[in-house]
């Protein structure tokens, strides 16, 4: 396996904001929730209060909401971009990982019609491949098979030259040397076809790829649902109800 088809297959694409956009996420969080515990809590502002040893006059709780209305539609405005762009991103990147899988024989029209990889390569699983190539892999047994047969026709030859007195030069000799061994061998790869033709016709590795298949499929649908409501959605409705009651001037009571 290349090392680019194992990049895309042990890590999948996935969406991921860079480090200044979490940030500007934690900041838009955390002015959301100092707002709506201002509002709904019924928080107010102390003239007498000090802020690290300063003290303001003029200091109000329309002021401040007036402030806060500014950075979370600041906050909300860049996130929301930032957000947007790293969708753009994540898309070019999936469509940039088809580049990765290559047809393992360019002139082979076969696998030009039915390709070992996906339109969509995060849907690149091993269960695809087998489901497409599983047909394309020749059986071994048969020529195997034919070539032993012709060896023991060789060999049988030789002994009925043996058997009627003709005599054999060094070479003829040396190739009736060499024939058992080379039967052992052959019958040898036989069995070891056989055996393995077993194991790919048994039901354990359709149905363990079945499975793994299932459980890719539903990884990615976790993977993106998570990123939409937890890391896109969730931000946008905080900041949202924030600047709801921050309009309202906190009216707005539990």
């Amino acid at each position: 396996m290349s090392e680019s088809v194992e990049k895309v297959l042990l890590a999948p694409v996935q969406i991921e904001f860079t480090e200044n956009v979490k940030k500007i996420r934690q900041n838009l969080m955390v002015a959301s929730f100092i707002s709506l515990f201002m509002t709904l809590g019924g928080v107010s502002i102390d003239p007498s209060s000090t802020f690290f040893g300063l003290k303001f006059n003029g200091l109000n709780d329309a002021l401040l909401y007036k402030g806060l209305l500014i950075l979370i539609l600041y906050f909300l405005v860049h996130f929301v971009w930032c957000a947007y762009e790293s969708l753009q991103e994540w898309e070019v990147r999936v469509t940039g990982t088809k580049e990765a899988f290559l047809r393992a024989d360019e002139m082979d029209l076969d696998e030009a019609v039915k390709p070992p990889f996906p339109s969509d390569p995060r849907n690149s699983t091993f269960y695809f491949w087998w489901s497409t190539q599983a047909e394309r892999i020749g059986s071994l047994k048969e020529p195997l098979t034919d070539i032993n047969q012709r060896v023991e026709s060789m060999e049988a030859a030789i002994h009925e030259m043996r058997e009627n007195g003709a005599s054999l030069n060094r070479s003829d000799a040396n190739i009736s040397s060499q024939v058992q061994p080379l039967k052992i061998d052959i019958e040898s790869a036989v069995n070891s076809i056989n055996r393995m033709e077993k194991v790919l016709a048994g039901n354990q590795l359709i149905v363990s790829m079945k499975t793994f298949d299932r459980r890719y499929k539903y990884f990615l649908i976790s993977q993106n649902v998570r990123w939409f409501v937890i890391d896109f959605f969730g931000p946008i409705i905080l900041s949202s109800v924030s600047l709801l009651c921050l309009l309202n001037g906190g009216i707005i009571v539990p």
